[in-house]
């Protein structure tokens, strides 16, 4: 490196001139570039891999989600449609006898209501959110929820505990949504306490808490076993026995919750039992 300066101090022209060698410095800068480029080059080669691997385990995801859904899809299908088939084999020994009849077309319609059911629930699983929201008083979707289950609290001796204590309970959603919300969790309360001893008990709290709505739906059955936790939002996982349930439920009122921008999580009472607990945002008014 050559380095040419003019010495002001001196009346005639005098110049100074440097040379430095510089050949180690470059040769360290060229070091430092080619380590620089190889680490790029390692670093775009590793994420390629991570890349392709993260790709490979959603697809192994999905086709265990894909196997899950078909098992479940099966056997709950499978029972009705075995049901359909014997009481279509009756029904053609009983042409001549319209009462009994009657009483098998009514078994195998009550079938047929089932497993539309069970495609409804998987159609609700697929649909996105809706596009239009609009203020939603829950607790009048809470009232609808319960109206659907006054046999059944009666039936299993079950005491409903309702507790409100919020001046405005509007959320935005659409009320449909929201009591199939309430539908899935209320039934889950009830079938936990189908098999217990003691006393029934559901019980539902709303509150306010600053631009939240809070929801705890519990009950008093035997709680939420802390391995099947971690895979109780999972869709199609479910503690129920095979023809009870596609274990779309709880799957369902999560994706729901967080389309309405909320949160639910699930946990046991201290005093027995389980508890899900719902924060959904407050409606706030539009100019």
């Amino acid at each position: 490196m050559f380095s040419i300066r003019q010495m002001r101090e001196s009346l005639a022209p005098r110049y100074l001139v440097t040379v430095i060698d510089i050949t180690r410095r470059k040769r360290l800068e060229q070091a430092l570039r080619e380590a620089r480029d190889s680490l790029e080059d390692k670093v775009v080669e590793r994420t390629r891999e991570l890349e392709a691997m993260q790709q490979e385990l959603v697809q192994a995801e999905k086709l265990a989600a894909l196997g899950r859904m078909s098992s479940a899809v099966v056997h709950e299908l499978n029972q009705p449609l075995t049901a359909m088939r014997t009481y279509l084999a009756i029904c053609r020994q009983q042409l001549d006898q319209p009462l009994l009849l009657g009483e098998s077309l009514g078994q195998v319609n009550s079938l047929v209501d089932r497993m539309a059911l069970i495609t409804r629930q998987l159609k609700t699983f697929a649909f996105r959110k809706p596009e239009r929201m609009e203020p939603v008083a829950l607790g009048a979707c809470i009232d609808q929820a319960l109206s659907l289950f006054r046999g059944r609290l009666q039936e299993q001796g079950i005491e409903l505990q309702v507790e409100r204590n919020c001046d405005d309970d509007r959320v935005a959603g659409d009320s449909a949504r929201l009591e199939q919300v309430l539908v899935n969790l209320i039934r889950n309360g009830c079938d936990a306490m189908a098999d217990r001893g003691g006393p029934r008990i559901l019980s539902l709290r709303l509150a306010a808490e600053g631009d939240w709505l809070q929801l705890e739906v519990g009950d008093s059955g035997g709680g939420i076993d802390p391995s099947a936790r971690e895979k109780l939002f999972e869709p199609f996982f479910t503690t129920k026995s095979i023809g009870n349930g596609l274990g779309l439920g709880l799957s369902i009122v999560r994706s729901i919750v967080r389309d309405l921008g909320g949160e639910i999580r699930a946990d046991n009472r201290p005093q027995g039992g389980a508890v899900f607990s719902l924060r959904l945002p407050k409606y706030v008014e539009t100019a």
